[in-house]
């Protein structure tokens, strides 16, 4: 589903007849879900991760941003490759789902998806701070900063990607940091104060 069409979807859901234009502000839990993928190397771990606002799955892919139920994006890893997911709880807040759907469709347009430099990560990360005024965990985005360097030299990128990660031309440009500052510019359109992340649970 065009990810455009998120607020209406919601509204929909919550029997608002007004749609995308309505005041769709309501007081969310916010969990994000981490699953590690790849190689299971002792520094190098890489993860997909997930913001789950309300009960409801956001996640980035090549295929462009979706929307789930719990962490349906995370079945696959768990399924067929038996990897544990961990749900990290980042509070409750006041989320607006219609400026967050439009925020986020800003930032992340379908054919600008890249492994490295804007991939799942990097979409739970500036949502994450946009809805919470939190950050992802370093943990969860050591392999991405590691690797933006790592791969000029030592081609580790390839390696963990088994030699299928080509640079996306569409991704260059996106900073995380200028996402944060733009968020931060105009913060009271989709967050709340912030609160401390609490850990999660695996199952």
């Amino acid at each position: 589903m065009p990810f455009v069409l998120l607020g209406q979807a919601l509204a929909s859901m919550n029997g608002n007849k007004e749609g995308f234009n309505a005041p769709l502000s309501t007081m969310c839990r916010v969990q994000i879900a981490v699953t590690p993928i790849g190689p299971k190397l002792p520094k190098f771990q890489a993860y997909h991760s997930s913001i789950i606002i309300g009960g409801i799955e956001f996640s980035w892919s090549a295929q462009g941003i979706s929307r789930n139920h719990g962490t349906a994006s995370h079945n696959m890893l768990r399924q067929q490759l038996g990897r544990s997911t961990t749900i990290l709880e980042a509070g409750s807040h006041t989320v607006d789902i219609a400026a967050f759907s439009m925020r986020m469709n800003r930032f992340f347009q379908v054919g600008t998806y890249d492994f490295l430099r804007k991939n799942c990560n990097a979409f739970t990360d500036v949502a994450l701070y946009c809805v919470a005024g939190q950050r992802l965990p370093k943990k969860y985005r050591y392999l991405e900063s590691v690797g933006r360097s790592a791969d000029k030299h030592t081609r580790l990128v390839q390696a963990i990607s088994g030699g299928k990660y080509r640079p996306n031309p569409r991704a260059d440009g996106f900073e995380l940091e200028a996402a944060a500052r733009e968020i931060d510019r105009d913060r009271t359109t989709c967050l709340a104060m912030a609160q401390p992340m609490r850990a999660g649970i695996r199952f």
